[in-house]
């Protein structure tokens, strides 16, 4: 085993902590927001302020923090129409799947690009988000697109280098063991 491999072994322990914990941390107050709302509102008359903007804000956490373990637990729907064209074994097999993760690293970097260029602009015009009487800067939110793209990306590049060293997909891999 040599350094890019307990690189990749090692991310991938640290996107599955990130993708399981931040994740579920955050649906659990989502809900209890939205508890908490829906009592405000049936029973005191008075729903929370600015809930449908940090319900929203938390599920976009929620899916860009989850995504590099996504990926490599390939927990998504893949093309199987026409992956099961291909023989798994064949060369064409491997240079679909190569160039599908280059593809998918040039989306996530193109992702990446777009979500910093975003936020250096919320940043600088010092935007605020929520309803009237309950301002928050909205750059921490937009930060969390270029964060969870920029991880996203890396998790693809491990997937390109080993797809290059070994001459085999990288796809699909098993789940790693929570260790």
């Amino acid at each position: 085993m040599d350094r890019i491999d307990r690189w990749d072994k090692a991310y991938a322990k640290f996107s599955e902590a990130l993708g399981w914990w931040v994740p579920g941390s955050l649906l659990m107050v989502a809900m209890l927001w939205v508890t908490g709302n829906v009592m405000g509102r049936y029973i005191f008359r008075q729903p929370l302020r600015g809930m449908r903007e940090y319900v929203g804000v938390m599920l976009l956490v929620m899916t860009l923090i989850f995504l590099p373990h996504g990926w490599y637990g390939r927990a998504y729907i893949t093309i199987d129409v026409v992956l099961s064209r291909f023989n798994p074994k064949g060369k064409v097999f491997w240079w679909f799947q190569f160039v599908y993760l280059l593809l998918a690293c040039a989306f996530a970097g193109l992702l990446l690009a777009s979500g910093v260029h975003q936020l250096i602009y919320t940043i600088n015009t010092h935007q605020l988000a929520g309803q009237p009487g309950m301002y928050m800067p909205f750059w921490p939110w937009i930060a969390v697109i270029p964060i969870g793209f920029f991880l996203l990306a890396i998790r693809l590049a491990f997937d390109v280098i080993h797809t290059i060293r070994t001459g085999e997909p990288a796809l699909p891999r098993e789940r790693p063991p929570i260790n």
